[in-house]
């Protein structure tokens, strides 16, 4: 169960990545008025999550014998 979180929390933030890099190409380019936040700001979260995700599994690892 928690491998498959990581693995979701690490697709999403692949895809938040590739948002952000078309979003920066298109910008740069002038075809985008305004710069957006939210695929930066949801990128942050999933990276968080999966950090805490990665600890919690490493956690429970050093405790099964």
């Amino acid at each position: 169960m928690m491998n498959k979180a990581i693995a979701l929390c690490s697709v999403f933030l692949l895809v938040n990545g590739i948002m952000l890099f078309f979003q920066w190409l298109f910008y740069s380019r002038g075809a985008l008025d305004e710069w957006q936040t939210w695929p930066q700001e949801w990128a942050g979260f999933f990276a968080l999550l999966l950090i805490a995700l990665c600890l919690i599994r490493h956690k429970m690892e050093r405790r099964e014998p």
